[in-house]
């Protein structure tokens, strides 16, 4: 029993983490996720196979994805210098579904490093969710916050591409912390090894 309250106080041991989704679980939901993006422009067309062309670090992914919409010279499609697009169709229109079609096959071609870095799998997720419940909830209570438009279990483990529906940010955690603050939660209440790297205020870029 005691261990029991120990561990709804934030303050025994966390069961481990589950393992994290394999090379080819995050690749069949990249495909999956492609397929999805192909569905809305085409619905009624089958998804093309389109070759990879680089994978580049996310910025310079952008670029190349914005010359390789400009290099297809559609009509009615503008590319501005800060890489953005617009196009004068209408949803539904020929000149609407050319340019869309077009974004698809270049981001299938240029992809950004890291694109899929932070997938979780529902086991994960479901560990995730009763940590935030459990563990962080009570431990940052105990340093005056609490947390702000946190979902359902069901909304957090059926977010959809495997991406964490909650961290803790500038908008999460009410009052808001200063940056001093954030470095004693950080210090006080560490987040899993599942988020590392995701730069979150207070925690170290890993």
């Amino acid at each position: 029993m005691l261990l029991a309250v120990l561990g709804l106080a934030g303050c025994g041991t966390s069961p481990p983490e589950p393992e994290p989704l394999t090379a080819e679980q995050v690749e069949e939901i990249r495909v999956e996720q492609a397929e999805e993006w192909w569905d809305s422009v085409q619905p009624d067309v089958p998804m093309p196979e389109v070759d990879l062309i680089a994978v580049l670090p996310p910025q310079e992914a952008e670029q190349r994805r914005s010359q390789c919409l400009d290099d297809a010279n559609l009509p009615g499609v503008t590319v501005h210098e800060d890489g953005s697009w617009s196009n004068e169709g209408q949803p539904g229109d020929p000149t609407f579904m050319a340019a869309h079609e077009q974004m698809w096959v270049c981001a299938q071609q240029y992809r950004p490093e890291g694109e899929l870095d932070y997938l979780l799998s529902p086991s994960q997720l479901e560990w995730l969710y009763d940590f935030y419940v459990l563990r962080y909830q009570p431990c940052v209570a105990t340093l005056g916050h609490e947390l702000v438009n946190f979902p359902s279990r069901y909304v957090f483990v059926g977010n959809p591409g495997g991406y964490s529906a909650w961290v803790p940010h500038d908008f999460s955690l009410e009052p808001r912390p200063t940056p001093e603050g954030w470095e004693l939660i950080a210090k006080r209440c560490p987040l899993p090894e599942m988020l590392a790297g995701y730069g979150l205020p207070g925690y170290p870029l890993e």
